[in-house]
């Protein structure tokens, strides 16, 4: 008789074990901060605008005119994304940005002096999504990004010409998100525009002083995966 409740403790303990088993374990879902990575095309361009050049004699009297070559570039970086709601998602995506951009200097000494900005840029954008029509993966989106620019990596031309390390631009686009598998994939449109003038106070050369203004500005197509 004793041996009734010693089977029946374990009868027991069996069924606690195989409910538990059945048990699923956690996952992540959609209002989880996610992470992902992305990888962008960049076209970076140049808001250039020239000095007073009729009180700088000194550059009147060797340069002609200065203009500014556009270039291609490429980001890659990791994405941090956390869902508000079926309408709004918060997205950081700090990314690295290698370009090179080309200041034109036509001289008065019949030959044309190019100085390369090859640079490499840290940024920190953080942007607001907004999904404007349920189930169709459309999104416009808002935001704003700090960056912070490395050296240039060109030596004769980082010798004659330094811009300010640390830029900030106001951001926009639009977007189409879709799922693959469990994964969700976003391809972006973005536009930014500098809003500091990177050029330093201290102009100790001709070519820092026949400009007066140097501003950023870049369109992005971006994939990311998370």
């Amino acid at each position: 008789m004793k041996l009734i409740p010693i089977f029946l403790l374990l009868f027991l303990t069996f069924q606690v074990f195989s409910q538990e088993e059945d048990v699923d374990f956690y996952e992540p879902t959609e209002k989880d901060i996610r992470m992902g990575f992305t990888f962008g095309i960049n076209y970076h361009m140049f808001e250039l605008e020239k000095s007073d050049w009729t009180s700088l004699p000194n550059v009147s009297d060797s340069i002609n005119d200065v203009s500014s070559q556009n270039a291609p570039g490429l980001s890659v970086g990791m994405l941090f994304n956390q869902k508000i709601s079926d309408f709004f998602q918060i997205r950081l995506y700090p990314n690295l940005l290698f370009y090179c951009n080309t200041i034109i200097y036509d001289t008065k000494y019949h030959f044309t002096e190019k100085i390369k900005l090859r640079h490499t840029e840290l940024n920190v954008p953080l942007q607001f999504n907004f999904s404007p029509i349920q189930g169709t993966g459309i999104q416009v989106f808002i935001g704003g990004k700090y960056a912070y620019i490395f050296g240039n990596s060109d030596y004769d031309s980082s010798l004659l010409f330094a811009a300010k390390k640390t830029s900030f631009y106001a951001e926009a686009g639009m977007g189409y998100e879709f799922k693959v598998d469990k994964s969700t994939v976003m391809a972006e449109l973005k536009y930014s525009y500098g809003l500091n003038n990177l050029m330093p106070k201290e102009k100790n050369n001709i070519y820092l002083s026949s400009i007066s203004s140097i501003k950023f500005n870049t369109i992005t197509l971006t994939i990311s995966y998370f």
